[in-house]
């Protein structure tokens, strides 16, 4: 009876360890070089009058990784007039000072596709990505501009 409780002792020792992060319906950390920060089935969308979002990290997520690149999976696009599009990637801290990582833009403007941010060594601490969508020019009433997009992943490479 001795011998089962270590080794109980030891699976819960070890699960202990290497599960944090498992709760609320949260993605764990993924080792190495990705990470994820939203539930799994988080879709966000964005138009002009909701035209930021943002995404937590933990510090925890950080304790043995450097990131260094964002990913954006924007998914769907719904632009049929084709108004240019640009994306604005920032990192803001907990004493809410907002950086910005980067910008890119849809080509074609209606053309969904994966995008890689460097995050410039910024994300080294608590905060939150943002995204943000705006474009250059004048759209017109009742035109509707929007995207959706995936979770960020975090990316060591």
């Amino acid at each position: 009876m001795t011998g089962s409780l270590k080794i109980w002792g030891c699976i819960i020792s070890i699960a202990c360890l290497t599960l944090p992060g498992y709760s609320n319906g949260k993605v764990p950390l993924q080792y190495p070089g990705n990470l994820i920060t939203t539930a799994m089935d988080s879709l966000y969308h964005l138009n002009l009058h909701e035209k930021d979002i943002a995404q937590a990290v933990h510090p925890d997520m950080l304790l043995h990784h450097k990131y260094r690149f964002v990913q954006i999976d924007v998914v769907k696009v719904s632009n049929p007039q084709n108004y240019p599009l640009i994306f604005f990637v920032y990192y803001q801290y907990p004493n809410k000072q907002k950086v910005l990582l980067n910008s890119f833009s849809l080509y074609p403007p209606d053309k969904p596709g994966s995008f890689i941010v460097a995050t410039h060594g910024k994300i080294d601490q608590e905060g939150s990505i943002i995204l943000s969508l705006t474009s250059p020019a004048k759209i017109k009433d009742g035109d509707k501009v929007g995207a959706d997009v995936k979770k960020f992943i975090l990316r060591e490479k």
